[in-house]
């Protein structure tokens, strides 16, 4: 299990993609843009709102009626009590700080953005020691939600179909191509060094894509 000094001490490149797209949305400050990011455990909240000197949104959060009603912009740190059924405007970024704990929640925690109909970006933020296990976990021993945010995070295919064939059924899966949407990282050929330094460059059949 990850200790809380590994989520507060995370790699600064983590951080600063959060703080880049917190400047993304400073650049429009009339259009409020917001930036969420998720955590699964209150601690981590607690410790990243202090990092960023940001409010926190938890089940038992002090007065967080009204910590979500003066969120008019900047950044949010928060636990899944900020999922389904609570409608924000205007969140441009998604981040998972960790492993999300499972896809129905990741599916519900992402749809908080773009609720205008904006392009949200959604990012899943792992250590390297966090991705390895996930590699090395076999699904047959994890509950199926589990099961499905782990094949989103380690399969090398579109990251959208697997999450809608999880959601909608296999029948009703479809890809970034088939909806000409925005494309995932896995469609686009992006991976970062981190992961490709763990996969050893991946299968080499593969790895043309992601140079």
């Amino acid at each position: 299990m990850s200790s809380i000094n590994e989520y507060a001490n995370r790699s600064e490149n983590a951080r600063a993609q959060i703080r880049m797209a917190l400047d993304v949305c400073k650049e429009k400050p009339e259009k409020n843009y917001k930036v969420l990011v998720f955590c699964n455990r209150k601690m981590i909240c607690d410790a990243l709102s202090e990092i960023f000197d940001e409010s926190k949104y938890y089940s038992d959060a002090p007065n967080k009626a009204e910590i979500l009603k003066n969120w008019t912009s900047g950044l949010m740190v928060a636990t899944g009590a900020l999922g389904a059924g609570v409608n924000v405007q205007r969140i441009l970024w998604v981040f998972h700080w960790g492993m999300p704990t499972g896809i129905i929640e990741f599916d519900q925690e992402g749809g908080r953005g773009g609720r205008g109909g904006e392009i949200v970006r959604s990012v899943i933020m792992l250590s390297a020691s966090e991705f390895k296990k996930q590699l090395k976990t076999e699904s047959r021993y994890l509950e199926k939600n589990q099961a499905g945010m782990r094949e989103v995070v380690i399969e090398l295919e579109c990251r959208r179909k697997k999450i809608s064939g999880f959601m909608d059924g296999e029948e009703h899966a479809h890809d970034c191509q088939s909806i000409n949407g925005e494309v995932c990282d896995r469609c686009g050929g992006i991976m970062s060094e981190t992961e490709r330094n763990i996969r050893g460059f991946i299968d080499p059949e593969r790895v043309h894509q992601y140079e």
